[in-house]
């Protein structure tokens, strides 16, 4: 069936090339398994980018200025596609069916390469997650929306915000002053946190994911520079008001000190200390299906 969807679109492109528009924001020329056809997609969707005619004339001769012409078939198969009376109306439907195949192949090469590779448990499982994830984002097909309507549903959001009828989006920080700045912290939005050693970086972090935690929400927090004794300690100093030096080194705390503590508001914050990037996604992906809702995730750079 793909190979057959696959023909089907390229005659389709081949004939009209405005069908490209409709389909090469998901439709990528990896996801074509034969060959030949994916050479020809990929000269395709070039040619249209670039606004240069596409039929088969200028695709032929595009091929073979990259000595890629016999790769692709030949001009015999461009002709071969262009007679093949092509379905302009149902490009989009035959996209469809070769993104589901090219889904469907590379989860049985997912599957193979775990079969075959014997290794590490863990290190098998978190690049398992990467690339599941990563198609999963690869296999989004977002439909075109016009401006005016997008403008229109932040108007009428907004005006039920200012009524009171809906509450405002975000997680306050319970920093007055950085709130006002940040306007909350919203979903999809990267906030960074930076300065010179030493400045508090770590500490003011810790700081804005104690007070998320105290409002009830779930709260991920990934380390790259500290140990799980280490945040655990920076944590509880955040949290009792203790000074950090004084709970790294217990000599130092007075009887009044050691009993308070700071567990009530970290029911729902799990630390991951020496945390590598492939597992910081697969972990977030993990909790944000259900385990504990993500909300924040701050990493702390060396």
């Amino acid at each position: 069936m793909s190979e057959a969807a696959e023909a089907a679109v390229l005659g389709a492109l081949l004939a009209d090339s405005s069908c490209v528009d409709e389909i090469a924001d998901f439709l990528q020329p990896d996801d074509f398994l034969n060959e030949c056809n994916r050479l020809i997609y990929q000269a395709v969707v070039y040619k249209a980018s670039i606004g240069d005619p596409v039929n088969m004339d200028f695709i032929a001769d595009h091929l073979k200025s990259r000595r890629k012409l016999t790769a692709a078939g030949g001009v015999s198969y461009l002709a071969h596609l262009c007679s093949e009376l092509p379905d302009v109306i149902s490009v989009k439907n035959y996209a469809e069916v070769i993104k589901q195949d090219s889904i469907a192949y590379q989860l049985r090469g997912l599957g193979r390469h775990l079969l075959e590779h014997t290794g590490d448990a863990r290190t098998e499982m978190g690049w398992a997650l990467q690339r599941l994830m990563d198609m999963s984002r690869d296999s989004v097909v977002g439909e075109p929306q016009h401006l005016g309507d997008i403008v229109g549903g932040v108007l009428r959001e907004t005006i039920k915000i200012k009524s009171g009828e809906a509450q405002e989006e975000g997680i306050r920080t319970l920093y007055p002053k950085l709130d006002s700045m940040l306007l909350y912290l919203k979903p999809q939005d990267l906030i960074i946190l930076a300065a010179r050693p030493s400045i508090g970086k770590s500490a003011l972090a810790a700081c804005i994911a104690a007070n998320v935690a105290r409002q009830n929400i779930g709260v991920l927090f990934v380390s790259l520079e500290m140990s799980k004794e280490q945040l655990g300690r920076r944590m509880l100093s955040v949290e009792s008001g203790i000074p950090y030096t004084h709970i790294a080194s217990p000599s130092m705390l007075s009887n009044a000190n050691c009993s308070r503590n700071g567990r009530s508001s970290f029911n729902w914050l799990r630390s991951s200390s020496g945390a590598m990037s492939s597992r910081i996604s697969s972990t977030s992906s993990r909790i944000s299906a259900g385990v504990i809702p993500l909300i924040l995730q701050t990493v702390c750079f060396v």
